[in-house]
């Protein structure tokens, strides 16, 4: 056999780079059979393995336990298989196996000493090279043939593996019964095709081609020959092609492998890939010269140029939008979009909004410079333009969050200084929003630095400033109010919001007594930093107002910040000395005490923005106690992935009526104040905020809105005095529907729901009331019956209206639905639309959004569907697209709140388990989001609908679906009627959402650590307007701000997240340093050091009392000073140091004089 074998052997060609391997030794000449039978004869467990190899009746299949090939199979070495020639071992191994023949005696009587566990093995892993190369490894799979003609031991004589099958990697079973008889005649054209069709392209690396064959009009289709030019035979050693080597281990090469010149292989695959890329790119060029040739025509527009600008992103990441850009390549577009920006200015000249390209050329220069250069190119722009409020807002920005140079009385002087410069301004009376803005970041300076009790005292000074000022005064000199204001001040009578206050024009004002306890701080030396942040956090919760100076609170403590003066707040007074500031006015100080804003049509393109900004929305620092309690769904093994759509607690919609006063299954806008005030850890005194408000109601004694609200605050707070303080705005404003509907709304969410029926039934039926005005009343009380589930008795008030009246006893009497005909319909029908129609002719906005709901409501109630609802809405937005030019902001307001009823109607109907479409409601819910993506309503329904599917993934991160609809700044902001503070691209109030949303994600759908800890680096990504030279930059993305990184939550979240769910306190500690270096003002960051990494063994002493000098250097509040404290634990810790050194000296000397015996 050998000579055979030998003789049809090809004859190897020979190179002079081939070397044979040299000549084997004795030693290796030895069988390898006699070195694997030594081998055994060591190991006991060999013995067994050999039986069952020899066994007579089959031999089973070897597993990871037991691996045991035969001789020419056995992989004793990866290289060595590789290396050696296939033939010559293969013979080798016939040989050996003929020259030890199988012992039968010995086998038998082996077999009969063996168990049943150890004949057979279960493999409960399996192998890992499938999950590795889909396949199992083809090393470790011994020789084998496959007998029985096809047939599968364990299944049916039937069931057969299908040989004609391409697929090698798959056992496809066919059934001889039923398949027999349809089989095809096995002719040369009825198997299967298992020759792909070849396609070949250009290769991109044509430089090999000539210029005559690079010009030629025909490209070859057919593989060519050995004759043909386009024949490639250059096969030396220097090509890196080297498929048709002889040595390749994919073995000879095959006619299908040899290609055109030129040419390269493409896959179906890779052929659908590029196309789509190839598409992507050319519309990405189109576009970027639309853009141009746009540019060309109208040079001035600023819009064009910021979306060109950005659009280089996309040109420079290609069809790649999801990778990381290199550093060279952030280099690249960093300078690309300098010169941009240096060409829209040079073109744009003087146009109003050449503020953003003077940002975005400042932005994408801190990607180029260095720290001085920046800051030298930012006061070169803030000195050519000092009217521009927005560099001047952002310098503060980066200002504030420059960890280096930050300090709190260089930044307060910062503020103040710009507040001074826009007052000095010729159209001063132009900033007062921005004025506003900066007194909200300055009181939320101080307030997050520590000094409470300074922020608190500045609100009351402005506050009875422009509020509460005698009527003298009205129209004075503001030096000589001022003068006067201050003597008020200095008197130390009863204040704004304190007990006895009755404000600065009021003669009533009482003297308070001084208040006398004591605040004894109790530091514990062996645990000095624990019990300092105890004793500094008693301070901080007892020490919230304004003190006066005959108040005595201790010995130890120093009233030197406590204490606010007329000289505090002078400096911040002369701007707000206008009376238009009013309306902002209210919603800034709302801001400050973590409220939500008064949503007004007018308002809503200015400080509605707010409630995106990195800087105002911290409502979880409220929380005094650090925990995720809040935030973390609780622990269950349940595959159900729907969630609470209310439970998000930062919030950002329009607020009425129904999200003031809300049932427990509806959004509820003090959710979050009601939740700190209950638990009385909120840093402010909640009951000076109650008291303020109440006050600033009785000022604006025209405005029920505002009055609405406070009763709102106050129900939130304490049931019984708002109920009090209700009756006593009623006795002020007797002819207010909207106080009596809050009165019954507040009757019936405590219980007491004949209550509110009376008060509905009796402000109807008044004869001082208008039919039309009432119908906020109807709308509201329908909507009561309804979610309890009282469709008779909605569907009786419904067509009361008609009426203009209520039969109290009637209505109690309903107990089935009352079936009314066609005419009654039409006529209800036609009744509410003309009252619609009236209302919105008046511009009374909740009047319209009232009789639309009734609307909504009787075709709801008849229907018992949602298509009539849905009607009805998108009627009433129809009609706002009547009403002129100049009304596009109450347009938009009124069409965010219809599409707000509507999530309500829908959500009602959902949940009360009726029949609907779910792709209908996922339509009607993305229509929301995209025309209003900041709408934090709008998102959590639209999440909650796409989680009570068994489908995931279909919205992943809530981030993807706001992304693609959020208007971007140069939509945003490229128009004259743009508030003057250019609110965040992407608001605060999406990142946190997306985190929650991660946080709720079960464990079994993805939600995992790694998950969890994406959404939070995706907020606080270093990608904002920071100069990153100092600290390393990441990725560039969009010229827009999309970073949280100013943000105190975020931070606070993701280390308490690490904390307590991930448990990686290598990761909080890396997480603590870096929300230090973004927010460096900020102390409640700092107290997480003590109250939470100190305790848990995170942070060390020499760590701690960095923390410690952090707030000294920082200028943060310290209530408690414990410098002498921590000298004298560095002298002891210091001396017992010495003494253990002096131990382990002696116990070494004393070691070392012990001799070995």
């Amino acid at each position: 056999m050998e000579s055979s074998g030998s003789q049809d052997k090809k004859p190897v060609p020979k190179f002079s780079s081939f070397k044979p391997p040299p000549a084997p030794s004795e030693a290796e000449r030895r069988p390898r059979t006699e070195r694997r039978h030594e081998h055994q004869s060591r190991s006991p467990r060999r013995s067994t393995d050999r039986v069952r190899r020899r066994s007579p009746s089959r031999r089973p299949q070897p597993t990871r336990h037991t691996r045991d090939y035969p001789f020419r199979d056995r992989p004793a070495s990866r290289e060595h298989e590789i290396t050696r020639d296939r033939k010559s071992r293969r013979h080798t191994s016939v040989d050996q196996d003929r020259s030890h023949p199988p012992v039968a005696e010995d086998v038998s009587n082996e077999l009969s000493q063996l168990t049943d566990d150890q004949l057979f093995v279960v493999d409960r892993e399996g192998d890992r090279s499938v999950f590795k190369y889909g396949t199992a490894h083809r090393y470790a799979v011994p020789s084998y043939r496959r007998i029985g003609s096809g047939q599968v031991l364990g299944l049916p004589p039937n069931l057969v593996i299908d040989q004609e099958e391409p697929e090698r990697d798959l056992i496809i079973l066919r059934d001889n019964n039923t398949a027999s008889g349809k089989r095809k005649f096995a002719g040369p054209l009825s198997g299967p095709v298992k020759k792909t069709t070849q396609i070949y392209r250009l290769q991109r690396d044509a430089s090999a081609l000539s210029a005559e064959e690079l010009n030629d009009d025909s490209i070859p289709l057919g593989l060519p020959t050995e004759r043909q030019p386009g024949f490639d035979t250059d096969y030396s050693g220097d090509s890196d092609d080297d498929r048709l080597a002889y040595r390749s281990i994919h073995g000879k090469a095959k006619i299908e492998d040899v290609l055109p010149k030129g040419m390269e292989l493409v896959t179906d695959q890779d052929s659908q890939y590029d196309a789509r890329h190839v598409r992507i790119d050319e519309d990405r060029r189109a576009y970027n010269a639309e853009l141009w040739s746009s540019l060309s025509s109208n040079p001035e527009d600023v819009s064009t140029w910021l979306e060109l600008i950005d659009h280089q992103n996309a040109l420079i990441l290609g069809y790649e939008d999801d990778r990381l850009l290199t550093s060279a390549e952030r280099v690249n577009l960093a300078d690309m979009k300098l010169s941009l920006y240096d060409m829209a200015l040079a073109k744009c000249g003087s146009n109003v909004q050449t503020d953003l390209l003077l940002l975005g050329r400042l932005r994408e220069g801190g990607q180029l410079w260095d720290k001085e250069k920046l800051w030298d190119e930012w006061r070169k722009t803030l000195d050519k333009n000092p009217e521009s409020t927005a560099l001047q807002l952002k310098f503060m920005d980066l200002q504030q969050t420059d960890f280096q140079d930050f300090s709190l009385n260089k930044h307060r002087s910062l503020l103040i200084e710009c507040m001074k410069r826009l007052d000095a301004a010729p159209n001063a009376s132009r900033h007062s929003q921005v004025q506003c803005y900066l007194l909200l970041r300055l009181t939320l300076l101080l307030r997050e630095a520590g000094y409470t009790e300074l922020a608190v005292g500045l609100w009351q000074a402005v506050l009875e400033f422009v509020f509460f000022r005698p009527d003298p005064h009205l129209e004075g000199q503001r030096d000589t109010a001022l003068q006067q204001f201050s003597e008020f001040w200095d008197s130390e009578v009863a204040r704004l919001g304190e007990f006895g206050g009755e404000g600065w024009r009021s003669e009533k004002n009482t003297m308070p007594d001084p208040v006398t306890r004591e605040l004894d701080a109790h530091i514990d030396l062996p645990s000095v930093f624990p019990s300092w942040a105890n004793s500094e956090r008693n301070r901080i919760q007892n020490l919230k107002m304004p003190a006066r100076s005959l108040d005595n609170h201790g010995t130890d403590v120093d009233t030197a910040y406590s204490v606010v003066l007329a000289p505090d707040f002078l400096e911040i007074l002369p701007p707000f000395w206008p009376t238009a500031v009013s309306g902002d006015m209210v919603n800034a100080f709302l801001y400050f005490c973590h409220l939500p804003p008064l949503t007004r049509p007018s308002g809503s393109q200015g400080t509605r923005f707010w409630s995106g900004d990195n800087f105002l929305r911290n409502e979880a620092m409220d929380t005094a106690q650090p925990q995720l309690s809040d935030w973390l769904p609780p622990e269950t093994d349940d595959l159900q992935t729907s969630i609470s759509p209310f439970s998000f607690p930062v919030i950002d919609f329009l607020h009425t009526t129904n999200t003031l006063f809300a049932p427990e299954n509806w959004f509820y806008s003090l959710r979050s104040w009601q939740t700190a005030t209950v638990g009385k850890s909120h840093p402010l005194d909640t009951e000076w905020v109650r008291r303020t408000l109440q006050s600033l109601a009785g000022h604006f004694d025209q405005d029920d809105e505002f009055a609405e609200y406070a009763l709102a605050v106050e129900f939130a707070c304490d049931r019984k005095a708002a109920a009090e303080f209700a009756k006593r705005l009623l006795k002020t404003r007797r002819s207010s529907v909207k106080l009596y509907n809050s009165f019954a709304l507040m009757q019936c969410r405590s219980g007491a729901h004949k209550s509110a029926f009376n008060a509905w039934s009796a402000t109807i039926n008044h004869a001082g009331f208008s039919k039309l005005e009432c119908g906020l009343l109807w709308s509201t009380w329908a909507w009561e019956m309804l979610e309890q589930g009282d469709f008779a008795r909605c569907s009786f008030l419904l067509y009361s209206i008609l009426k203009g009246e209520v039969d109290l006893t009637a209505f109690h009497a309903v107990t089935d639905s009352k079936e009314y005909g066609p005419f009654e319909e039409i006529k209800l029908k036609r009744y509410l639309q003309q009252a619609a129609q009236q209302a919105l002719a008046n511009a009374h906005l909740h009047l319209y959004l009232a009789y639309t709901d009734c609307i909504a409501l009787a075709r709801y109630i008849s229907d018992k569907s949602l298509d009539g609802p849905l009607d009805a809405y998108v009627s009433a937005t129809l009609s706002l697209g009547n009403l002129p030019p100049e009304q596009d902001k109450f347009k938009a307001f009124a069409t965010e709140l219809l599409h707000q009823a509507r999530g309500r109607i829908i959500y009602l109907h959902v949940s009360q388990k009726r029949q609907f479409r779910p792709s209908q409601l996922e339509i009607l819910l993305r229509e929301s989001v995209s025309l209003f993506p900041h709408n934090t309503m709008f998102l959590a329904l639209f999440m909650w609908n796409d989680s009570r599917f068994s489908m995931l993934d279909r919205i992943r991160d809530p981030m993807t679906l706001v992304r693609t609809q959020l208007r971007s700044r140069y939509e945003l902001d490229a128009q004259t009627s743009v508030s003057p503070i250019i609110p965040q691209k992407t608001p605060v109030t999406i990142h946190l959402f997306s985190i929650y949303m991660a946080l709720c994600r079960p464990t079994w759908a993805g939600g995992n650590v790694h998950y969890v800890r994406a959404a939070f680096e995706r907020a606080v990504g270093e990608q904002s307007d920071l100069p990153r030279h100092a600290h390393g930059k990441s990725e560039v993305q969009s010229s827009g701000d999309d970073s949280a990184s100013a943000n105190i939550t975020v931070w606070k979240l993701y280390i308490l997240f690490e904390l307590d769910r991930a448990q990686d306190i290598k990761a909080a500690k890396a997480v603590f340093y870096r929300a230090l270096r973004a927010c460096p003002w900020s102390k409640e960051l700092v107290m997480l050091a003590f109250e939470r990494l100190g305790e848990e063994g995170v942070l060390g002493f020499d760590e701690l009392r960095g923390m410690y000098n952090i707030l000294n250097e920082k200028e943060l509040r310290l209530h408690v000073s414990i410098a002498n404290e921590l000298e004298e634990v560095t002298v002891k810790r210091a001396e017992a140091e010495v003494e253990a050194d002096a131990w382990l000296k002696a116990l070494e000397e004393e070691v070392e004089g012990v001799r070995v015996e």
